[in-house]
């Protein structure tokens, strides 16, 4: 083995011979000084066969014999450093039995050697061929000849570490040392306090005591641990060890629960604990009693059992901790489900029914008090219970739900009603779990008619507030009703649906019939979706077709519903699609957001691509919609885009069903499928599609197939590219450009933009970019080209932003065509705000969702490289040209990362009181808002500029659109914080002028109109900011 492989410094050694090394090692003090040389001349030796193990020793007998400790202690130090420094098969059984009695000999030796000693024996334990004997004698020694905390920390540690390898890797050979290695052990652990050494003693108890057979030692070991509980350990600030205090509390929760032996001892240490003063250790006692009864018998549990229900009923009704409440039904769901765990004895069943009829009569009388307080509290004692076995739950439902039921029937006020439903619900959906409770004769299912009443009671009622919450009841307690209950509710929920006038009652139905496609998706085929396809033929319904859409978008969840509704909804954007365009974009809309939930699931995914042919589908209602001559309907055709986007994006290998389509588009004919079956339907599509390069006034109806292509092509993969996407990048140009409809203008330029970005950085990109910077340059360098400017410098701009985010070198160099033509009076201000298109995120181009390329930290590089020239430019220019810069610095400033504003803050301000007078809404809001945010920071670079900020600032105050007013008095708040010096000469106008709009008619502008006159009126004053 070569020194590189060896834990060592790396450094160059010169091959030594024998009686070099050996002289060395005999010269010991005095060539410690080179000792890191030495221990590593030592290694190489044995490594290359050049010197023995026994051979270093007997070198070494100088040093290790000597009558000076401190010697010794050097050569020990020495040899354990060889010794770790091996690899962990280098030393032979013999080689290791004459170590382990050198090493157990030594440690008799004078203190200040010990420490050495231990961790070589530490060096041995790890070796692979140490027998089990020696590792024996090695334990034996360690506890015969040292006290453990008697030692300093780290040498504590290494005995820890020493005897956590013996348990865990050693463990067949130290568990024949029985109960002497576990009183060794728990004489070790005594008295230790450092968490990093307790953390490893931690890890060793649970493990020690699977191992070992405590015997005696049970109560000796179980006290050795409870006396850390509760952990009330704080790390120190900046601990460079990063021992939680959580760490400390899980390790010894582990410890406690890890022996059902520790029972005896450990449920009356948490009983005491229960009743302390102090939240943590109640907190501490609940959790680890559940972790506890995972592991202690019901035998075990039985004696304590009502003590401690009576503990934690007192945490849950007294409420006055969310945390200990939610620890105290944890605890006593575990305790219940311990005592049922396994088939239980008589006293066992008998001390489960006292729990029960316990809790019962605690809180029945609670829950006839709907209106008060410890309702609540009641209920969830009672589910903790439910949920732990279907023993008490079928107690507790039998007794709890005809109480409920006929309460909620004979109660007037809203509010007993709505909390009696809601618990009746809640008690369901918990008792629902156990199918036995459900089935026969069970206690659920006996009770069902009882329950149903009431709810129909609630249906029928005319509180709407009751209503409200009985339909919310229903939705919770849908999993538990029978399968004719479940279709009744949903009958009588579709004719209040139908019926009522209230939105908040029909979102309240909508969210039922939501859960109810999870649970019972032949109910919603059945019940559901044919009354809400009837309603979309019906114009007289008071459900608008707007929510019918809505609500059939949450529905499927599943290819059964799925299949029905996507496959319902299609036909009627089909026949909807000439005479009714509205609706047929309402039913599109509706068929993108159920895709766009459901590709995301593969069985759905398959049923969409491959049974229903959707790709098929989209592309022939499109070129319908497209050949129409009523319709160009741009609507329709960005819907049927998104549904075929997300479709296409979800392939594995969408090359394969995108190439043939593209073609056809393009006016090619190809014998695939689809496109003979296209072909077919529409013989004129090749000649149709030829027209949309034809003059411009010839193309209207046949540009718009460009919609159908961002669809199909938008979400290819990086780096795929199409066979004729050349042909179709010189299309998308000429469109961009040339179209007369300003949707086909930008989609064209969207589409060419992404479809560069995920080129493969080759000739042929660099050829594209080249033709491309040719063609809009030079109609942007002709201002006798007019709009057609206008539509180039659009590409211009998204083509910049693929190249920014994809990182291209050139991008700066088409970012500095833009900067030019600030000037430009026809061109200028869409230059300007051009900056905000490259950083802001678009709804689906040019994103990780679409598979774009996007470099990392895109935004915040572009930021810092052209800042620096736009600042110039700002403070060079003048009137249109310094307009436009303002423009574009403040376009991207609510799109930058405070961080990244910081650090150039300094040389922003003057840009950012500019946009405070600027005569542009949009300007003055986005400057508003950065200030706002910089001055939530250490807001000392505004000091130079209050003489001018404050004025400016109360004067957007007041008479200005709600967000201008907003932001202006949370950047007058903000800058109460400068020095007071500063800040007193202004503090009177401040104060006099922010008291009107402490009358401003809006309450959240009153609000912050608050919180900054207090902090202007407390500016220099005693004890103020």
């Amino acid at each position: 083995m070569h020194a590189k492989n060896l834990n060592i410094p790396a450094r160059r050694v010169n091959m030594s011979t024998n009686a070099e090394i050996s002289r060395g090692l005999s010269n010991i003090p005095e060539s410690t000084g080179n000792s890191e040389d030495l221990i590593l001349e030592v290694v190489q030796g044995f490594n290359n066969g050049i010197i023995q193990l026994h051979e270093v020793v007997e070198a070494m007998q100088s040093s290790l014999a000597h009558k000076d400790a401190s010697i010794r202690g050097q050569g020990t130090w020495v040899l354990v450093e060889v010794l770790h420094k091996l690899p962990k098969d280098a030393v032979q059984t013999q080689a290791a039995s004459f170590l382990t009695s050198f090493l157990c000999d030594r440690l008799r030796d004078h203190h200040s050697v010990v420490p050495h000693v231990v961790y070589g024996m530490l060096a041995m334990v790890e070796m692979k061929h140490i027998s089990g004997d020696d590792v024996i004698n090695l334990v034996r020694g360690l506890f015969r000849e040292i006290h453990c905390q008697s030692q300093v920390m780290s040498d504590r540690r290494n005995i820890y570490t020493f005897l956590k390898h013996c348990v865990i890797s050693r463990g067949s050979d130290t568990e024949k040392m029985g109960a002497d290695f576990v009183f060794g052990f728990i004489s070790a652990m005594d008295g230790e306090k450092d968490p990093r050494n307790l953390m490893l003693l931690f890890t060793m108890v649970p493990v020690i005591v699977k191992i070992f057979n405590l015997g005696p030692f049970t109560e000796e070991m179980f006290e050795v641990v409870a006396a850390y509980f509760p952990i009330d350990f704080m790390p120190p600030p900046g601990d460079p060890y990063g021992i939680a205090a959580e760490d400390l509390v899980l390790g010894l929760r582990n410890c406690l629960a890890s022996s059902p032996n520790f029972a005896p001892f450990c449920i009356p240490l948490l009983e005491e604990k229960l009743n302390s003063d102090l939240k943590s250790a109640k907190l501490d006692a609940l959790y680890t009693l559940a972790a506890c009864c995972k592991v202690y018998s019901a035998e075990d549990i039985r004696p304590h059992a009502l003590v401690l229900l009576g503990d934690i009923s007192r945490e849950v009704m007294e409420g006055w901790s969310s945390q200990l409440e939610e620890a105290g039904l944890e605890a006593l769901t575990a305790m219940v489900s311990a005592l049922l765990r396994e088939p239980s004895s008589f006293q066992i069943q008998d001390i489960v029914n006292q729990l029960t009829n316990t809790v019962l009569m605690d809180c029945t009388c609670h829950l006839a008090a709907p209106e008060q307080r410890l309702m609540y509290p009641s209920w969830r004692l009672l589910c903790a219970v439910v949920v732990a076995h279907e023993m008490p739950a079928a107690i507790i439902v039998d007794k709890v739900l005809p109480l409920l039921a006929s309460q909620f029937m004979t109660k007037t006020g809203d509010t007993a009603r709505k909390n009696t439903i809601d618990i009746l619900a809640r008690l369901m959906n918990k008792a629902s779990r156990f199918p036995g409770l459900s089935e026969g004769e069970g206690s659920l299912a006996s009770h069902q008619e009882v329950c149903w009443k009431a709810f129909q009671t609630g249906l029928e009622t005319v509180s709407i507030p009751v209503q409200e919450a009985t339909v919310s009841a229903l939705t919770i307690a849908l999993p538990a009703l029978r399968e004719d209950l479940c279709l009744e509710v949903t009958n009588v929920l579709m004719d209040q649906l139908l019926t009522t006038d209230r939105n908040s009652l029909r979102d309240s139905i909508t969210k039922f019939l939501v859960a109810l496609c999870s649970e019972n998706q032949s109910a919603v085929n059945d019940c559901v979706v044919p009354r809400f396809l009837t309603l979309l033929q019906n114009n007289d319904s008071k459900v608008s077709k707007k929510q019918i859409f809505e609500t059939l978008a949450f529905l499927p969840c599943g290819v059964a519903v799925l299949s029905k509704v996507v496959g319902a909804l299609w036909t009627y954007a089909e026949n909807t699609l000439i005479i009714s365009e509205p609706d047929c974009v309402g039913s599109l809309q509706c068929i993108s957001k159920i895709v766009e939930c459901s590709v995301n699931d593969q069985e759905c995914l398959q049923f969409l691509v491959e049974e229903w042919q959707g790709v098929r589908k989209i592309l022939t209602l499109g070129i319908t919609a497209v050949l129409a001559q009523q319709s160009t309907s741009t609507p329709v055709l960005h819907h049927l885009a998104a549904i075929c986007r997300n479709l296409i994006g979800k392939l594995c290998d969408p090359i394969v069903t995108v190439q043939p389509l593209v073609f056809l588009l393009l006016g090619k004919s190809i014998e695939e499928e689809p496109v003979e079956t296209l072909l077919q339907k529409f013989p004129q599509l090749p000649s149709f599609a030829k027209q949309m390069t034809s003059h411009p006034q010839d193309n209207t109806k046949a540009s718009f197939l460009v919609h159908l292509l961002e669809g199909l092509t938008i979400s290819l993969p990086q780096h795929v590219q199409l066979e004729g996407q050349r042909q179709l990048l010189e299309l998308l140009w000429y469109l961009s450009v040339r179209a007369t409809t300003p949707s086909i203008q930008f989609c064209a330029a969207v589409l060419q933009a992404t479809l560069i970005n995920k080129m493969k950085p080759d000739e042929s990109f660099a050829e594209v970019l080249y033709n491309a910077q040719t063609c809009f340059g030079n109609i942007l360098d002709n201002i006798e080209n007019g709009d057609t400017r206008k539509s180039a410098l659009t590409s211009w701009v998204w083509l910049t932003k693929a190249l920014v985010m994809k990182g291209h070198p050139d991008a700066f160099i088409w970012v500095e065509k833009i900067k030019s033509l600030f000037p430009d009076p026809d061109l200028g201000i869409q230059a300007a705000k051009s900056f905000e298109v490259i950083l802001k995120d678009h709804e689906y181009a040019l994103t990780p969702q679409t598979k774009a390329i996007v470099r990392l930290l895109y935004r915040q590089h572009f930021f810092e490289s052209v800042l620096s020239g736009i600042l110039v430019v700002f403070h060079q220019s003048s009137g249109i040209s310094k307009h436009n810069t303002l423009l574009a610095v403040s376009s991207m400033l609510t799109h930058v990362p405070h961080q990244v504003l910081n650090v150039h803050i300094t040389s922003l301000f003057p840009v950012l009181l500019s946009g405070l007078s600027s005569s542009e809404d949009f300007v003055v809001e986005g400057t508003l808002k950065t200030l706002s945010s910089v001055l939530t920071f250490p807001a000392h670079h505004a000091s130079p500029h209050v003489s001018s900020l404050i004025p400016t600032l109360l004067s957007l105050a007041t008479n200005h659109s709600l967000v201008t007013r907003l932001t202006s008095l949370e950047c007058l708040c903000g800058l109460a914080s400068l020095d007071t010096k500063i800040l007193l000469p202004y503090r009177e106008e401040v104060v006099r002028s922010l008291k009107v709009t402490l009358n401003d008619k809006k309450r959240l502008v009153r609000e912050v109109s608050r919180k900054a006159r207090c902090n202007w009126i407390l500016v220099g004053a005693p004890g103020g900011l």
